[in-house]
């Protein structure tokens, strides 16, 4: 479960009935487990001490359930946390892949491939609006140190030519004059030059068919492999040897562990 969370101003409360925004623990009962409210929201006015009191909890209505204050950065980002089997990673969207404007400040209006350059602002191509630099992948982070902007110039760079493993097959085809029809303006067709590039054509045809073959044939074990698993799982489950979610979630916030409902022929007992 990697649930993607955020991080309010609220505190947790004991036993406190009448939460708000949701904010519900599991509680195991005689049917089973059941949710009861656990939570009330907090509004920032205890001692300054407490972590909620940071300056990084900010007005942010577009969230809902959080009284409009969660942790951001200190341009207003929400930081969005997600779980996974090494820890806990933070994040932040900085720019959506599909929203190129923003509104009023020009220079944050550009185009895919504006934000994606692979100059660097001092470069004479680096995109510009009215001679201001424009807001890229590049120099979203303000540094005085051009090396930084040099790297994420390089990354941008990399990701390109990675994107495709015959990246520069397609380079060939454009400098031979394959793409565009003019090999015979450049050679003579009755040369050796011209039917040596004919050979390197065939191999380069050979190579995209085999990388073909191995993607698919990839691809197919991947969905296979997942298919195995969600099989195994339906197994377990009607075995009994699957843990129920409550079960998991009782254990991991510090439940009785040596109850009965954990004994052999309990509820969460897998034997």
């Amino acid at each position: 479960r990697h649930n993607a969370f955020i991080i309010t101003n609220a505190t947790t409360g004991t036993n406190t009935l009448g939460a708000k925004d949701d904010d519900y623990s599991l509680t195991l009962g005689e049917n089973g487990y059941v949710a009861t409210e656990t939570v009330t929201n907090y509004d920032g006015t205890k001692e300054a001490i407490n972590y909620s009191q940071l300056k990084g909890f900010q007005t942010n209505a577009v969230v809902k359930g959080t009284n409009g204050k969660v942790l951001t950065t200190t341009e207003g980002q929400v930081i969005i946390g997600v779980r996974s089997q090494f820890g806990i990673h933070l994040m932040v969207v900085e720019k959506s892949a599909y929203d190129y404007t923003t509104g009023g400040d020009a220079t944050a209006n550009v185009s895919l491939e504006e934000y994606y350059t692979t100059a660097v602002p001092g470069d004479k191509d680096y995109p510009q609006h009215n001679g201001v630099d424009k807001k890229t992948y590049v120099n979203f982070i303000q540094t005085e140190n051009k090396s930084e902007y040099n790297e994420r110039a390089t990354e941008v760079k990399n990701a390109i030519k990675n994107f495709d493993s015959t990246y520069d097959y397609r380079l060939y085809d454009l400098l031979s004059g394959k793409d565009d029809n003019t090999r015979e303006a450049l050679f003579d067709k009755d040369s050796d030059g011209y039917k040596f590039l004919a050979e390197i054509d065939n191999y380069i045809e050979i190579q995209r068919e085999k990388n073909l073959y191995d993607q698919e044939q990839g691809l197919e074990k991947v969905w296979k492999t997942y298919l195995e698993l969600v099989e195994l799982q339906e197994e377990y489950k009607s075995m009994g040897r699957a843990i129920p979610e409550g079960c998991k979630i009782g254990f991991a916030k510090g439940g009785d562990h040596d109850s009965k409902e954990y004994e052999k022929g309990g509820a969460c007992y897998v034997g």
